[in-house]
């Protein structure tokens, strides 16, 4: 294979490997936007709670709500900090790959660097399963009868 076709076969993997970091991007991003939008609406409830216990209102159900609004946020906005890495990861590399797929290097460096830009998408995307499996997990724990 002559110098062009290598080049242009480099640059390819470098905009794959871009692309993917960019489909983890969109994939964060939209389930960022989901749990933040459920943090929101729990947070309104744990608002109307906290101003009915504040009111006198003496009711151990009301008490129990309030705690398990407060975890069920906690719990989501830990998943979220996980994700905000995910998003700025992701967007980070993919911002490398087509850096680099524009500059003029040897092969022997753009081949390092589709190992690092591949192995940090790939990274990425564990991580993401990752959370991805902790969440079914507790899932079906909350939800079984």
């Amino acid at each position: 294979m002559n110098n062009s076709h290598t080049d242009i076969l480099l640059n390819n993997i470098l905009s794959d490997a871009g692309n993917f970091s960019l489909v983890i991007f969109g994939f964060s991003a939209t389930l960022f936007t989901v749990l933040y939008s459920f943090i929101i609406g729990r947070r309104e409830q744990l608002k109307e709670i906290s101003d009915r216990i504040k009111n006198g209102e003496k009711d151990i159900l009301l008490t129990q709500r309030k705690t398990n609004a407060v975890t069920y946020i906690n719990s989501l906005r830990n998943l979220n900090r996980h994700l905000i890495v995910s998003l700025f990861l992701s967007l980070g590399n993919y911002i490398a790959t087509i850096i680099s797929k524009y500059i003029q290097f040897d092969s022997e460096i753009k081949i390092l660097l589709i190992i690092i830009f591949s192995t940090l998408g790939i990274g990425i995307l564990i991580h993401i399963i990752f959370l991805l499996i902790k969440t079914v997990r507790k899932y079906r724990k909350s939800t079984k009868v």
